[in-house]
């Protein structure tokens, strides 16, 4: 290996001139100083308020359904509502109607000359079961539940 020297050649030059210098040290002095922003710590999260907060979003979510599906029903209880009140209005016609179609003296002198008499006239019988004859058939617990969850399923 070769040595290497130990002599070291040093450039002296200068740039510019020493007021300039001078000049660029009080323009420097006379401006603002610049702060370094300051490194932001990272913001720690509960994760029990983002469990609220998610919560509280699924809640909002469940009430707008909630409200629209209100709005839909009062709308078809409206128009439901109309229906009846339409349907009463025709009743209401058509038994006026049917009462000055017919004379209801006329309807009962056909009537018993066909042989039909008062109900008050009627032979009125009545049958009484002895409760001996009724058989209650009553269910197990087990045969209760089935049929319940027969009737939810069904």
């Amino acid at each position: 290996m070769a040595r290497k020297t130990t002599e070291r050649y040093v450039r002296y030059y200068t740039f510019g001139s020493t007021a300039a210098k001078l000049d660029r040290r009080e323009r420097k002095a006379a401006l603002p100083e610049y702060k370094t922003p300051q490194k932001r710590k990272p913001i720690a999260v509960d994760p029990i308020a983002l469990v609220g907060s998610a919560v509280a979003v699924l809640l909002a979510v469940l009430m707008l359904v909630g409200l629209a599906q209100v709005a839909h029903t009062s709308a078809q209880v409206r128009k439901l509502e109309t229906q009846v009140m339409t349907l009463e209005l025709e009743q209401e016609q058509l038994r006026q109607k049917y009462e000055n179609g017919y004379d209801l003296e006329e309807v009962r002198v056909a009537a018993e000359s066909m042989g039909m008499i008062p109900a008050e006239d009627a032979i009125h019988v009545r049958v009484e079961m002895p409760a001996e004859t009724i058989q209650i058939e009553t269910l197990s617990w087990w045969d209760s539940v089935m049929l319940t969850l027969r009737r939810f399923f069904a």
